[in-house]
């Protein structure tokens, strides 16, 4: 798959990795993960105004992202599909409906690497002025949180009636998923792939 990505800014993205996590040797397309690609926590928040911070518990990230109302949720991220997630992620949107999406590093909703997005609630609908409906804006991860995700995002999910959608490249371009309130890669050219997100508002 063609990578867009000047090879300056590759070179910054490696030293930032090696400083942060060990670099994993290069999977097939379409593998599964041979090991997490952050062997220590990172769990980040983006709250779509430029404010991104990163923290080494899940529970310090779910603190920031709510507005220190949810003080007590588990140091890292509960298993998909339980009611301990569910009960969080209900007490989450609680706190803030703006927040619209959890994504994760690893397929299945899980690794060591988490990013909680806010770009606003999806239960209206959305502002008929944008340029693209439904469009709530996303994550660029060759650059945010200094490209430390970028291919490293291959699961997540959407919050308050938030839709995600992942692309291969740049600013929504390349292959991607279709929006949907989950999105698991699991044998799929995408898998290690991902270098932006979007989230959809379906009330458009």
């Amino acid at each position: 798959m063609r990578n867009l990505r000047p090879a300056s800014r590759r070179g910054r993205l490696l030293a930032m990795l090696t400083l942060a996590t060990s670099v994993l040797a290069a999977l097939p397309v379409g593998s599964a993960h041979a090991a997490d690609a952050f062997p220590s926590p990172i769990n980040c928040v983006d709250n779509g105004s430029g404010t991104r911070k990163c923290f080494g518990s899940f529970r310090d990230a779910v603190k920031a992202a709510t507005n220190n109302v949810v003080t007590d949720a588990p140091v890292v991220v509960p298993e998909y599909y339980t009611s301990t997630f569910y009960n969080l992620r209900d007490r989450m949107t609680e706190a803030n409906p703006n927040l619209s999406a959890i994504l994760f590093s690893d397929s299945g909703f899980k690794g060591n690497g988490v990013i909680i997005v806010e770009r606003g609630s999806c239960k209206a609908k959305n502002n008929p002025e944008h340029p693209v409906p439904g469009d709530m804006g996303g994550l660029f991860l060759w650059k945010d949180f200094g490209g430390i995700f970028d291919n490293h995002v291959n699961s997540g999910v959407g919050l308050n009636n938030c839709l995600i959608a992942f692309h291969a490249d740049p600013y929504y371009t390349g292959i991607y998923t279709s929006p949907a309130r989950e999105v698991n890669l699991v044998n799929t050219p995408l898998v290690d792939q991902v270098t932006s997100v979007r989230v959809w508002n379906p009330n458009t």
